[in-house]
């Protein structure tokens, strides 16, 4: 009779397969004991799950605020350093507004000066104007070779007797300017008092078809009368009638004022202008 292995029961199978896993779980412990040992290590030692990445990104962490506080540190010197150029800037407005305020005082005082300059030249013309009145301009008196001043003087002095009839002696006769061959040049007479000089001046258009007689001006008023001259022909020639006027450097119409600046500008007004009622100057 044949003998079969009576089987086993199921509880007993579950009990045998479990100890064999315990058995092999215990196995892996000891074998990982032995390696912990011999390393110098122990179980307490050995990382949890995941410890090796939670320590690697404290690591990164730990980097990452180390460079955020190096370029805090970077951002806060730049701050500084605008802060600093901004008080420079606000020093230096500071500086340019007391600058431009120093400026402002120094156009006010060159104003001023020019000012002073200007009346002090005006003052200086119109006295030159009036040292000038007692002097008489001869224009077209002959010029002899070898003319000195007593024959100068003596040939004036026939010209006034002619057109005053009056012997008046003068104080001073000068030719003007370089000689030269083609014209003879303009006599400065000098008289001894004013009222002699107003005789001979009163007279001027008496003289011979080729003389003339003028007053004598500082170089600017003739300069400016030279102008008003050229305008007093052009408008002449429109049929406008005008009076020149060299002391206050104006010409004047029925209707117009022309008068000339500083620098020579001519500049036209209205009618408006009070002029000294004074002798017009022989063209």
């Amino acid at each position: 009779m044949a003998l079969f292995p009576v089987p086993t029961p199921t509880s007993t199978l579950n009990k045998t397969f479990h100890e064999e896993a315990t058995g092999s779980r215990n196995i892996d412990n000891m074998i990982c004991s032995k390696r912990l040992f011999e390393n110098g290590e122990t179980n307490d030692d050995m990382p949890e799950p995941n410890a090796k990445k939670s320590k690697a990104t404290d690591t990164n962490i730990v980097d990452i605020l180390t460079k955020m506080d190096q370029k805090l540190d970077v951002i806060t010197g730049i701050q500084q350093q605008l802060k600093s150029l901004s008080n420079s800037v606000e020093s230096n407005k500071t500086e340019i507004v007391k600058i431009n305020q120093q400026l402002y005082k120094n156009k006010e005082n060159v104003t001023k000066l020019d000012d002073k300059v200007a009346s002090a030249m005006l003052n200086n013309e119109r006295t030159d104007i009036e040292l000038r009145k007692i002097n008489l301009l001869f224009t077209g008196v002959n010029e002899a070779e070898g003319e000195t001043l007593l024959m100068l003087k003596m040939e004036i002095q026939s010209i006034i007797k002619s057109i005053t009839g009056q012997n008046i002696d003068v104080d001073t006769v000068q030719r003007l300017g370089k000689p030269t061959h083609n014209r003879a040049r303009q006599v400065k007479v000098r008289f001894f008092a004013l009222n002699e000089r107003n005789s001979v001046w009163n007279n001027r258009f008496k003289t011979s078809r080729m003389q003339f007689i003028n007053e004598d001006f500082p170089e600017s008023t003739n300069k400016a009368a030279a102008i008003l001259r050229k305008k007093q022909r052009e408008l002449k020639t429109l049929g406008i009638e005008s009076r020149l006027n060299p002391y206050n450097k104006s010409l004047k119409t029925a209707d117009a004022v022309f008068t000339i600046d500083d620098d020579f500008v001519m500049h036209e007004a209205a009618h408006n202008l009070i002029e000294v009622d004074l002798p017009e100057q022989r063209r």
